[in-house]
């Protein structure tokens, strides 16, 4: 069901293609800054900041004028007030208080398409948007492995050397190793739900082979949050794959995906650089900066209000500039409101993962809906969901598209 006004079939095809070149916009701009060669331009940079909201606000003007269907006003409802306290937000610290919120122009895009894309752009049953992010997604993972392995072999050029480099004996291409092995995950679960959804045997070999090879370079970068993540993404979809839609076979599977888990694991400890714990019990120090931002809350109660655009660091007096945590760094900059609307978010995207992987009746939208549960567990390590930088807009932006698919997939909005 929909609700807006009537249009022309004509008027309707050019709407609905003028949303979808909104999207390829968008997810070009993001491509440019994520691939090393085109990541410094300074046009990627001011696209980046100033065409990205235009690129949002048309496209939501395309769908108002297409309308919404009637199922998705509460998740367009959502990102609506997402975006009016940022822009309250934005407001109070740059024209009271002098200071300008850094977040505003990256994540405004994220709830103008994002969130409310799959109903929107009514792509649940064709998901053209979602392919798009995919996309972006696999290909800036192939260029993450492409110059982490001439990096590794030492045939790198030296252009590039400033923006691939080993950092602390881990590899990066985003300033941070952390950063390129989260990206180098959804460029893995994207391969693995391409490979799902192909009939071809030879493509989704190929997938298969790219995705290993994504794999093995994120052990490179080291980031223990999304290599246990792509344990999951791996093991839980290979659970769904020999478990189908019968519990029955529920223990066969579960000695399968055990057995991939630990294979996955033999070859992190032998080709990890640093050779850490996977599992570290201080969460390598995060509970510390975790404690400290809760003091900074406690002992100033106005940011709980109002949030706050200062750095973190210039607080808590320690070298971190972020909460490591994305509902701690929400509460920081946007106050308990914004904390309220990002356990909203978070509650339809892991009520749409259970749904669907419960169902188990699609293995690609199980695959997904456990990329969904793997970049919310890494933004519980990072500031990658709600409130963004720009290094990780693009991780926001998925993670808000995905929720709004399988949330638009629940059986019972099918039944309305």
């Amino acid at each position: 069901m929909k609700m807006g006004r009537n249009l022309s079939e004509k008027a309707d095809k050019r709407l609905d293609q003028l949303q979808y070149a909104c999207i390829l916009a968008f997810c070009g701009i993001q491509l440019l800054f994520l691939l090393p060669e085109t990541r410094e331009l300074g046009l990627v940079v001011a696209l980046r900041r100033y065409a990205a909201p235009l690129i949002g606000v048309v496209f939501l003007a395309a769908a108002a004028l297409r309308g919404f269907q009637k199922t998705g006003w509460g998740a367009a409802a959502l990102a609506a007030f997402v975006l009016l306290w940022i822009g309250f937000v934005f407001t109070l610290h740059t024209i009271i208080r002098h200071q300008e919120v850094w977040f505003t122009h990256a994540v405004a895009c994220c709830y103008l398409i994002a969130l409310p894309m799959a109903y929107a752009f009514r792509d649940s049953e064709r998901q053209r948007g979602l392919t798009a992010l995919l996309a972006m997604f696999l290909i800036a993972g192939l260029s993450f492995s492409a110059h982490g392995l001439m990096l590794y072999f030492g045939v790198l050029p030296e252009s590039l050397s400033s923006l691939v480099f080993w950092y602390d004996g881990r590899l990066t291409t985003l300033l941070n190793p952390i950063f390129c092995g989260t990206y180098l995950m959804v460029g893995i679960g994207a391969c693995l739900v391409f490979s799902l959804k192909t009939p071809k045997k030879w493509l989704k070999a190929v997938l298969l082979l790219l995705a290993a090879v994504q794999f093995l370079v994120m052990l490179l970068t080291d980031c223990r949050a999304s290599i246990a993540s792509t344990f999951l993404l791996v093991g839980g979809t290979v659970l769904c794959a020999i478990r189908k839609s019968s519990w029955k076979r529920i223990l066969p599977a579960a000695i399968v995906c055990a057995a991939v888990v630990a294979l996955l694991f033999v070859v992190y400890k032998r080709v990890s650089p640093t050779h850490r714990d996977l599992f570290d019990s201080s969460f390598n120090g995060r509970i510390a900066i975790w404690r400290a931002t809760v003091s900074v809350l406690r002992e100033e109660p106005r940011i709980l209000l109002t949030g706050c655009s200062d750095v973190l660091s210039e607080r808590i007096h320690m070298r971190f500039n972020h909460a490591h945590n994305s509902f701690l760094q929400t509460t920081y900059v946007l106050g308990i409101p914004g904390l309220l609307a990002a356990i909203g978010i978070t509650l339809l995207a892991l009520r749409g993962a259970i749904i669907t992987l419960w169902r188990n009746d699609c293995l690609w939208k199980s695959c997904l809906a456990l990329l969904a549960v793997g970049l919310f567990l890494c933004g519980m390590m990072e500031v990658y969901l709600f409130v963004t930088g720009q290094e990780t807009l693009c991780l926001c932006f998925c993670f808000l598209t995905l929720t709004g698919y399988l949330h638009s997939w629940c059986p019972w909005k099918a039944k309305q």
